[in-house]
């Protein structure tokens, strides 16, 4: 094969490439012509400021999201529910083995709710019973909870 057919090949395949990627380039012609148009052309970033928002006074918000490596693959979900000050209230993790990408999103919505409702169905209870005791200690006696929010 001569080195020109080599080099119209080459030219033909990364125009269908360039063209693929870049339809407002349009490449039609020889080398010389792609090139000219690829070194002429500049690139345009478009940027988003994306950031979490408050909830609104006395409001609580609950972020979840899932995810798997692989798909499907080893799944998990978390989650956090905030105050309107931006405070941590509560939060969560579960692992749900093998699943898909979708369910492990899906399912982060669900055990989000779920949780929530099963602790405040626990403190109802603990308060409806009376089966509940308030101390206060020393910061000193309780080192485990410094650690767990550090």
């Amino acid at each position: 094969m001569s080195s020109i057919r080599i080099k119209e090949q080459v030219t033909w395949l990364m125009s269908l490439n360039l063209n693929s990627q870049f339809q407002c380039f349009n490449f039609k012609g020889n080398w010389n012509d792609m090139f000219i148009k690829v070194e002429g052309a500049t690139l345009t970033l478009d940027t988003k400021s994306i950031t979490w928002k408050k909830p609104h006074t006395n409001m609580l918000k609950l972020n979840v999201d899932g995810c798997c490596k692989g798909n499907p693959g080893e799944a998990a979900c978390g989650g956090i529910l905030r105050d309107h000050n931006g405070d941590m209230r509560m939060s969560f993790y579960s692992y749900y083995g093998i699943s898909t990408n979708n369910n492990a999103k899906i399912n982060s919505t669900s055990k989000g709710t779920w949780t929530i409702r099963s602790e405040l169905e626990q403190i109802i209870n603990l308060l409806e019973k009376g089966h509940y005791q308030v101390k206060h200690f020393y910061r000193e006696a309780n080192c485990v909870t410094d650690i767990w929010l550090i």
